[in-house]
């Protein structure tokens, strides 16, 4: 861990209280209690998801979702999946020398919990793609794939971009300026290509090139055009992307330079600044992203890193132990687990 510590009992008690505070009409927030996160986590288990919403509220917005509402069918109950859910993310701790391909069979997979519908290209083809604060980078698979090279998507089909009359390859040779060739962006002039290499934190690994294609928000039938990459091999990386996803959806800022601050989801729609709350991680109700200008500058000194890709919150040693501190006197009823799993130091039993 080096000079961080890792803290679970922040994320867990932040999706508890997203699903169970109640705000009335005195402005007073009911107190948490096990009896209502287990009716909670009960009637989550039993949602129904085909009657979700996929459609965008506004121009330049999308809906999200936590990715948990697709994946609760693979598991028997709520506590199966919490279970997977932790196991997976001790393995995304884990330095890359000591994962194995035994470890990746587990049924849920760490690579970010918040997800959004995009309606892509001519046919309004629908795809899930996770929102990622700590990237910039917007892929998804591109069929036709070669054998071995892109993963079976559970939920969505394969988009082609084929049968898209608005897919539209970039020529790096003679369209140099949407080519952003940096650290892991270079042009292929033999194939005329702007090919991209996008390596995640966790060993995941997605080659291509990149291509102009229009997304639309449904509700109001409006559209942007934007460059992405299209994704041809998903499967070289050592740990792989989850099958539940069609791809990936950057937002980050361009705080450094390896050629894909200008690919951002954020940069290409003209935006200075994003906004959304996190939806719940037991309840089939979006939130909904959106994109905003400012008249005024950002200051992108100092701060923290916002990861979506990541559920387990980092610190300082010194600000993490000052934290823990707070963080348990706050917790009242639960008994703080003598033994818990490494790294974490903060877990609760259930009684």
């Amino acid at each position: 861990m080096g000079n961080f510590l890792h803290v679970l009992a922040m994320t867990l008690l932040l999706f508890l209280f997203s699903n169970i505070t109640v705000l009335t009409s005195e402005n007073i927030h009911l107190s948490l209690n096990y009896t209502s996160i287990l009716q909670a986590r009960k009637n989550f288990m039993a949602l129904d998801i085909s009657n979700l919403s996929y459609h965008s509220t506004s121009s330049y917005s999308f809906p999200l979702y936590h990715r948990d509402v697709f994946e609760k069918s693979e598991f028997k109950d709520y506590d199966s999946l919490l279970d997977a859910r932790f196991a997976q993310e001790m393995l995304f701790s884990m330095p890359e020398s000591e994962y194995s391909s035994e470890n990746s069979t587990a049924a849920y997979y760490a690579r970010g919990l918040i997800v959004s519908p995009f309606w892509i290209g001519s046919e309004l083809q629908r795809e899930l793609l996770v929102i990622d604060t700590g990237s910039r980078h917007v892929w998804w698979q591109c069929g036709p794939c070669e054998a071995n090279k892109c993963y079976e998507q559970r939920r969505n089909l394969l988009y082609d971009s084929t049968l898209s009359k608005t897919f539209q390859q970039i020529n790096c040779v003679t369209d140099t300026s949407s080519c952003f060739q940096g650290q892991r962006i270079s042009c292929s002039r033999r194939e005329q290509k702007c090919i991209y290499e996008t390596i995640y934190g966790d060993g995941s690994v997605s080659t291509g090139f990149m291509a102009y294609e229009m997304i639309t928000f449904t509700s109001i039938q409006d559209s942007a055009k934007i460059i992405f990459g299209c994704g041809k091999d998903q499967m070289s990386g050592v740990k792989k992307f989850p099958r539940l996803i069609s791809g990936i959806a950057g937002l980050g800022a361009g705080l450094y330079t390896n050629g894909f601050e200008k690919y951002s989801l954020q940069s290409q729609l003209g935006a200075t600044l994003f906004s959304f709350c996190i939806p719940s991680s037991t309840s089939g109700k979006p939130s909904t992203l959106n994109f905003h200008k400012t008249p005024w500058k950002t200051d992108k000194n100092g701060g923290m890193f916002v990861d979506t890709g990541t559920t387990i919150s980092q610190f300082s040693a010194d600000v993490y132990v000052q934290f823990r501190y707070i963080f348990r006197s706050e917790v009242k009823g639960m008994i703080l687990d003598a033994n818990p799993p490494d790294p974490f130091d903060t877990c609760y039993l259930a009684v």
